[in-house]
């Protein structure tokens, strides 16, 4: 079970995901995650790293991932490209953002880790990247 928690909002809040379903306010079904009311909510609570995360874990939960190649990595890098072999779970964009942001889901072939990477800025001036790993079995 993967478990995510904003202190910060007036309520803190929690989301959920495990095999059982998605739970964020109330209990949904992990279907529910599709819904773009639902990932509204979870985006403006916790951002868009934390959909990215809660849609690899349903994605590892319904379809489990091969095993690790045990091969090097670079894990630990703060951008994509940098990385080496990922296997790509999610890509989103913030399309109302003045600058480019985007934030990917991944797990490192390697090693089986999963990251989010997540970019913002533009060409004219300089771009930022952080990373952060997360774990798909709430351990």
């Amino acid at each position: 079970m993967t478990t995510w928690t904003e202190p910060s909002q007036t309520l803190p809040a929690t989301l959920r995901v495990d095999a059982t379903g998605v739970y964020f306010t109330e209990g949904h079904p992990l279907a529910a995650l599709d819904d773009p009311a639902l990932q509204a909510r979870i985006t403006r609570t916790f951002g868009w790293m934390t959909l990215a995360e809660a849609l690899t874990v349903r994605t590892l939960l319904t379809h489990p991932p091969p095993s690790p190649t045990g091969d090097p990595c670079r894990c630990g890098v703060d951008r994509l490209d940098a990385h080496g072999s990922v296997d790509l779970y999610e890509r989103h964009q913030d399309a109302s953002a003045p600058a480019t942001y985007l934030v990917f889901a991944t797990r490192c072939r390697a090693c089986g880790r999963c990251w989010t990477f997540e970019e913002s800025g533009d060409d004219r001036y300089e771009y930022r990247h952080r990373a952060r790993s997360f774990d798909p079995a709430g351990a």
